[in-house]
């Protein structure tokens, strides 16, 4: 999905929400955990995502940020972006479960999109899934294409 930049609508207020930049591998592992757990993944991909993040160099993040929205002090929702050549890419919105229903998606997007331009985008691009894809329509995003995953299952490798 892609969107134009110039005129972003007003990110959604949201009492006791407050975004952040995930800095320093502490807060890094902290947003690969909660990400896991909001996209209802496996625990044990949370501790290694976290060990992930936590272990990236930080000059790296530079043009990779990672938001966390706390609601009320507690971890909730993530995002990420991407910046380059004029784009800015949004990855990985996710909210908690049981914090759904109340705009923190779109507000995480919104964030990242207007990092984005802060930052020099032009134009935001992101993969939609079934949930989030109504979401990201009413922000103004248009589906450009469409494309298919494929997964190897583990059964099927040669040992």
């Amino acid at each position: 999905m892609l969107v134009d930049l110039s005129d972003l609508p007003h990110p959604p207020q949201i009492e006791g929400m407050v975004i952040a930049t995930a800095n320093g591998p502490e807060e890094r592992r902290e947003w690969g955990r909660l990400t896991i757990e909001a996209f209802e993944m496996e625990d044990s991909l949370g501790v290694a995502m976290g060990a992930c993040e936590a272990t990236i160099p930080v000059e790296h993040f530079e043009d990779q940020p990672r938001f966390t929205a706390y609601l009320d002090g507690e971890p909730v929702a993530v995002s990420s972006l991407v910046i380059t050549e004029g784009l800015a890419g949004v990855y990985a919105v996710a909210t908690l479960p049981n914090a759904r229903k109340r705009g923190l998606g779109t507000a995480m997007t919104l964030h990242a999109m207007a990092e984005g331009k802060r930052r020099g985008a032009r134009m935001a691009t992101l993969q939609a899934t079934t949930m989030g894809r109504p979401i990201y329509e009413k922000i103004g995003f248009r589906k450009i294409f469409d494309y298919q995953n494929y997964l190897q299952r583990s059964d099927t490798l040669d040992s």
